[in-house]
């Protein structure tokens, strides 16, 4: 590797150094303890001599012995420049003196991001709730509604949903689809019987993770005085009656359909 000789700003030493530094740097030091070796200047705003480290000197222009010292020198050199913020019309004074990659539109960061956001409203189709989306999501189909809750009470029903739907209408029985509690959408609710029917898909629901999360919101539902009845996807597509004999065992009417065996409402 080439070495370049170079002479040490500080102690005055010859010394060799690498191609990268050599052409990298404008001043050189033999080693750490001259670099920043401290050196006697003056404060820049009362002129009293203090003591500052090597590379505190080269790093900046102006020198203070303390706080106070830099404070006021800050408020004799300020700038009288008074700018208009673009977004808001109030009147601030701009720190430094405007450039073109900071020429100070804006009296705070908040008035610049509110200047910048390129969201527009948006009525959620499920609440009618207005909310602020960005353009770009709106067209890949993202932001369509304003919660992860109203996505689901937005989303189209499922066949087993459809079928439950159907037994619902087939007893004659009031019920309103997708209904929130707190935090949960539920699939149907029967207000004349204060009933939550929940259908639960064979693959979704046998995730350990969704598992504890039907317990926790089971749990909610008992605290909030409902009643909670959960069909199976194997139940609701192959015997249909048992889920008519649930659902009427459920309400409290007698079903037509003779069974051999009890069944009653599980809801773990």
């Amino acid at each position: 590797m080439e070495k370049y000789k170079v002479v040490c700003c500080k102690c005055d030493r010859e010394f060799n150094t690498t191609k990268y530094k050599y052409n990298r740097n404008k001043r050189y030091y033999c080693s750490n303890e001259c670099y920043q070796s401290s050196k006697e200047i003056q404060c820049s705003n009362c002129g009293k001599t203090f003591k500052k480290d090597g590379y505190s000197i080269r790093k900046y222009t102006n020198h203070f012995c303390s706080v106070s010292c830099q404070k006021e020198h800050a408020g004799k050199n300020k700038l009288n420049i008074v700018k208009v913020c673009e977004f808001c019309g109030k009147s601030f004074a701009a720190r430094s003196r405007p450039t073109k990659n900071c020429p100070f539109k804006y009296c705070s960061k908040r008035c610049h991001d509110r200047a910048i956001d390129t969201r527009c409203e948006v009525v959620c189709p499920v609440c009618k709730k207005t909310f602020l989306a960005n353009p770009k999501n709106r067209k890949k189909g993202h932001s369509v509604y304003c919660s992860i809750q109203c996505k689901i009470a937005g989303k189209e029903p499922t066949i087993i949903e459809v079928i439950v739907g159907n037994i619902l209408a087939h007893l004659n029985v009031e019920y309103l689809p997708q209904y929130r509690v707190g935090k949960y959408v539920c699939d149907y609710y029967l207000p004349n019987h204060n009933l939550i029917i929940e259908c639960d898909g064979s693959y979704w629901h046998s995730i350990p993770k969704v598992q504890e999360r039907d317990k926790r919101k089971n749990a909610y539902l008992k605290e909030c005085k409902y009643k909670v009845l959960r069909l199976k996807e194997s139940e609701i597509k192959t015997d249909k009656d048992t889920c008519v004999f649930k659902v009427t065992q459920a309400i409290g009417v007698v079903s037509h359909i003779k069974r051999h065996k009890q069944l009653s409402i599980f809801d773990s």
